[in-house]
């Protein structure tokens, strides 16, 4: 009886790795690295099968040109000259899905760096001495934004250092290299410029993504034939969330209680048979 048993959960095992449209959870279209541990990608489409439907021959023909797309990127000949609106072509993807997707890749990388690095290099005590003017001109950000940032009047003249708005008004040095870093980041972010005659070395080079970035953004848009391109990466207080695959002790005896759900309906359906 153990040994039927094992033997029950071994096909069960096998058949629910290889099944489609199949989630116990009723998910649909689950991306890696999934919401459970059952996650399975036979096809490389970056969705776990028993979220999604059998691939058809039009599916099958997308997965090969996204393996023909990861040797292709290796090429740096081509990696630097394709412009976006070429590769688009190439692999028949959507122009505003791809532009838009490889913003939010390098709006995750600039909301990254802005949490790990610190853009401001000057001391409190230097800092004191600085006016709003030259702090703006030094690291590229308007003089009324960092007022407004810092609730400082708008009225406030741009040659006021900022010894004297700490006197003033109270506002410690820390607070405005806070003020500094935030706009500076917002800044690098607004002026993220790709269009459809961007090259994908121009996007190397100036914007720090890799060709795997690059190949996982093709790879979205072929997965989101109606991808909405008004979906953006928010740029304010934005904190990049790791999923860790823990759903806890609730998800794992889910996970059980659907495995033998598995196993219960495959018996019944082997001695219906």
């Amino acid at each position: 009886m153990k040994r039927l048993f094992l033997f029950l959960i071994f096909l069960s095992f096998i058949f629910s790795s290889y099944a489609w449209n199949d989630c116990p959870f009723g998910m649909v279209n689950c991306t890696y690295p999934g919401k459970c541990g059952r996650y399975v990608d036979t096809n490389n489409n970056g969705i776990c099968d028993h979220s999604e439907p059998a691939p058809t021959t039009e599916n099958k023909n997308t997965t090969n040109n996204l393996n023909e797309l990861t040797s292709t990127v290796n090429n740096e000949e081509i990696e630097y000259n394709y412009t976006i609106k070429e590769i688009c072509e190439k692999y028949k993807i959507n122009l505003d899905c791809f532009i838009s997707i490889l913003k939010n890749k390098i709006v995750e990388k600039l909301n990254k760096e802005y949490d790990e690095k610190s853009y401001v290099d000057i001391p409190g005590k230097e800092l004191k001495k600085y006016t709003i003017k030259e702090i703006c001109e030094k690291y590229k950000i308007k003089a009324e934004e960092l007022k407004k940032y810092l609730n400082l009047p708008e009225t406030l003249s741009d040659d006021t250092t900022f010894e004297t708005i700490k006197d003033e008004y109270g506002i410690p040095m820390s607070e405005v290299k806070k003020a500094i870093q935030y706009l500076t980041n917002e800044n690098k972010i607004n002026n993220i410029v790709i269009n459809e005659n961007t090259t994908l070395g121009e996007i190397i080079e100036k914007y720090g993504l890799s060709k795997l970035e690059i190949d996982e953004a093709i790879k979205e848009c072929m997965n989101n034939i109606n991808y909405n391109t008004t979906k953006e990466v928010s740029t304010k207080n934005y904190k990049i969330i790791k999923n860790n695959n823990n759903n806890g002790i609730v998800g794992d005896v889910l996970n059980i209680l659907f495995s033998i759900i598995n196993i219960r309906n495959l018996l019944f359906g082997w001695l219906s048979g």
